[in-house]
């Protein structure tokens, strides 16, 4: 399914289910083949009932279609075709003819009050649908994996511990973790990944898919873009919380109040929508209850393997078919399509399972070795050489306003080669208000991100340390510089820092390129980062109002394999 923008305008809950009837009326008129109603003379109202229930039935047919494989759709090309009875509800007729090219046309008749003087039929049609490969091979929209399964195209990643984006934070692209936590008005516009659960706080929102080993909760007015799958439960926060997409989830599925999922709804467990507006613009498919409570809408169909419970002010739209009892208030609720309980499957239609988030290997790390004898000390207010020449060195220490001048080296082929190394130390510790000035023209003045040949590679054995209020300046020929917000932002990707200790930058501190550490990666307040940052086995803090733009490396695409 394709992902929508976050930044999706609110209005009113009534307002948008006035909406999506209206316009699903528009589509079904638009998409309906021939409809063929046959009624004999009757009263408009009664009339009028079963040709609404005969679309609903027609509907139901095709949704039955679409979810099996297309082993299943072969089989029912040689039959020609097939009835599926609902018992005093109706039926639906399929018909499937092979167009021989891995789509096939699907023609679904609804019947409603079969042999009576109220008869009425509805046919729609789908046209070249093609359906899921028996084999779930990969490449097949539907089997596609729902967030990356290369480290390298994360923006954020750690593999084993917490991942935390806080408050205010602004991350362009994916993130993940053993578990994701984005606090208040936090924006990821990728997906996310967690290896348990995810946790989006007021206001935060996803523009890509949610994938998680665990539950996933969402709090007030947080919103994501595309896609659930989670192997736990879903609930779904108050005050307009909205998922865009479908929800795919092996557990239970709750709405609180005005809580919206603007897709289907896959549930191996109970579903519950809250009372005051909350809203299901698709159709329910629950291995358990559905429960809907006072104001809750479902627009679409509600297939349930348990109970169907509409209480008081509840609505669904289209049908309630239940593998136990069908039970309507019968004062305020409401189910416009037919009402089906103790139907077998099929006709009734089972939840999809949510699909894997894939596995993704692991950052490798470099091995290199320090010279301890030959440490680099700049006193305060002091420049290094320009720049600092590539080499092999011991601790770098930087005692406080200082300029740093580091090079790319000679031209590479390879950046995984030991002799592309540019910079290899056994610790760096900046004080406050470093300048660092990388020069990225190398041997021939190249510095083309899109044809690299030149790159800047820093290998630190121990922990990195850049004090408060540092400054990066960027040259593609050694002597004009730019602020690095205002380079190229491809440039990053020919930058690699890696340590095998601890990553800092303290308050305000921005940084320029890839970084991967092996313990804790921290970044106090306000940090504007261009890049991607990775942590193996350390916790990733992302401190207060982060600005983190995502640039692929390509050290880390060419050498952690």
């Amino acid at each position: 399914m394709d992902a929508r923008s976050p930044r999706h305008s609110r209005s009113s809950a009534g307002f948008i289910l006035i909406y999506l009837v209206v316009a699903m009326a528009l589509i079904a008129a638009l998409a309906a083949g021939v409809m063929v109603l046959s009624t004999s003379s009757a009263t408009g109202q009664v009339e009028t009932g079963r040709q609404l229930q005969a679309m609903h039935l027609a509907h139901s047919g095709l949704d039955y279609a679409r979810a099996h494989k297309k082993a299943w759709f072969t089989d029912m090309a040689t039959k020609g075709g097939m009835s599926f009875d609902l018992g005093g509800s109706g039926l639906f007729m399929l018909q499937v003819a092979n167009n021989g090219d891995g789509t096939f046309d699907v023609a679904s008749t609804g019947i409603s009050g079969q042999s009576t003087s109220f008869e009425a039929n509805y046919e729609t049609h789908a046209t070249g649908y093609t359906p899921v490969d028996d084999s779930g091979t990969p490449g097949d929209p539907s089997d596609e994996y729902p967030t990356p399964t290369e480290v390298v195209d994360y923006t954020l990643f750690t593999s084993d511990t917490p991942l935390s984006v806080s408050n205010q934070g602004n991350v362009d692209g994916s993130v993940a973790g053993a578990s994701v936590t984005l606090g208040n008005q936090v924006t990821v516009t990728g997906s996310v990944r967690s290896e348990s659960t995810v946790r989006l706080i007021n206001h935060s929102s996803i523009g890509g898919n949610i994938c998680a080993a665990d539950d996933v909760f969402m709090e007030n007015h947080t919103e994501v873009g595309g896609e659930i799958h989670t192997q736990g439960d879903l609930e779904v926060g108050s005050n307009e919380a909205t998922v865009h997409g479908s929800v795919y989830v092996a557990g239970n599925v709750i709405l609180r109040n005005r809580a919206r999922i603007m897709g289907d709804v896959h549930a191996g467990g109970d579903v519950e929508l809250g009372s005051n507006n909350s809203l299901v613009a698709g159709n329910i498919y629950s291995g358990g209850n559905v429960i809907l409570n006072n104001a809750a809408t479902v627009v679409g169909d509600v297939h349930a393997a348990g109970n169907i419970i509409v209480n008081w002010g509840g609505t669904v739209e289209g049908d309630a078919i239940a593998g136990g009892t069908v039970t309507v208030n019968p004062t305020g609720g409401q189910v416009n399509g037919s009402r089906s309980p103790r139907m077998p499957s099929p006709p009734r239609i089972m939840p999809k399972p949510p699909k894997s988030c894939g596995a993704v290997a692991m950052p490798k790390l470099q091995t290199f070795f320090s010279d301890p004898s030959n440490n680099v000390t700049i006193g305060w207010d002091k420049d290094s050489a320009k720049p600092l020449s590539p080499g092999t060195y011991g601790a770098l220490t930087l005692g406080g306003q200082n300029r740093l001048y580091l090079s790319s080296g000679d031209e590479c082929a390879d950046p995984c080669a030991s002799s592309c190394v540019d910079y290899v130390f056994s610790s760096v510790s900046a004080g406050t208000q470093p300048d660092l000035f990388l020069d990225l023209s190398g041997t021939d003045g190249a510095c083309n991100p899109d044809n690299p040949r030149d790159f800047l590679t820093i290998l630190v054995s121990g922990d990195v340390t850049w004090g408060d209020g540092m400054t990066i300046q960027v040259s593609c020929d050694g002597a004009n510089y730019k602020p690095f917000d205002a380079a190229d932002p491809k440039l990053a990707a020919l930058v690699y820092i890696e340590s095998h200790g601890s990553f800092t930058l303290k308050n305000q501190s921005p940084w320029f390129g890839t970084i991967l550490t092996k313990n804790n990666l921290t970044f106090v307040n306000q940090t504007k980062l261009i890049g991607s940052y990775h942590t193996l086995d350390g916790t990733a803090d992302t401190g207060n109002q982060p600005y983190i733009k995502y640039v692929k490396s390509v050290f880390a695409d060419q050498c952690w394999d």
